[in-house]
């Protein structure tokens, strides 16, 4: 379960990526590894979870947006 913050911020990412990134994204935070988490390959990332590469790309510049991830 995410807290009120992060569940907040997958809503507004929601609205702003491409559909069903967000959906895959919360996937890898909610069971993903720390090491998973710390060294995302945009590219893997999108083979791995079914996500068009430049839908992933696009969706990581708004997940950054949010304050999701850092780049």
């Amino acid at each position: 379960m995410l807290d009120a913050e992060v569940e907040s911020r997958f809503h507004a990412l929601e609205h702003s990526a491409p559909a069903g990134f967000a959906a895959a994204l919360r996937r890898l935070v909610q069971e993903g590894s720390d090491r998973e988490l710390n060294r995302v390959n945009v590219l893997d990332f999108a083979a791995r979870h079914g996500v068009d590469e430049e839908d992933a790309i696009t969706g990581f510049v708004h997940a950054v947006r949010v304050g999701l991830f850092d780049l």
